[in-house]
C-alpha cells in the first residue's frame, strides 16, 4: 500500500510539475510580449518624433528661406527705384538747366 501512494504522489507530483512549468512559461511569455511592446512602442515613438522634427525643420527652412527672398527682393527693388528715380531726377534737372542757359544765352544773343 505505501508503494502504491508513493507512486501516486509522485504521478501529481508530476501533474502539478507540468502545470505549473505551463503556467510559468504563459506568464513568462505574457511579460516578454508586454516588454517587448512597450520598446517597440518606444522605438517607433522616438523615430517618429525624429522623423517629424527633421520635416519640420526642413519645411520651417524653406518657408523662412522663401519669405527671406521675397523681402529681400522687395527691398532690392524698392532701393533701386529710389536710385532710378533720383539719378532720372538729376539728370533731368540738368539737362533742364543746360537748356534753360542755352535759351537765357542765345536770347541775350539776339
Amino acid at each position: 500500500a505505501p508503494r502504491c501512494s508513493a507512486l501516486f504522489q509522485l504521478k501529481e507530483n508530476r501533474q502539478l510539475a507540468r502545470q505549473l512549468a505551463r503556467q510559468l512559461a504563459r506568464q513568462l511569455a505574457r511579460q516578454l510580449a508586454r516588454q517587448l511592446a512597450r520598446q517597440l512602442a518606444r522605438q517607433l515613438a522616438r523615430q517618429l518624433a525624429r522623423q517629424l522634427a527633421r520635416q519640420l525643420a526642413r519645411q520651417l527652412a524653406r518657408q523662412l528661406a522663401r519669405q527671406l527672398a521675397r523681402q529681400l527682393a522687395r527691398q532690392l527693388a524698392r532701393q533701386l527705384a529710389r536710385q532710378l528715380a533720383r539719378q532720372l531726377a538729376r539728370q533731368l534737372a540738368r539737362q533742364l538747366a543746360r537748356q534753360l542757359a542755352r535759351q537765357t544765352t542765345s536770347q541775350t544773343d539776339n
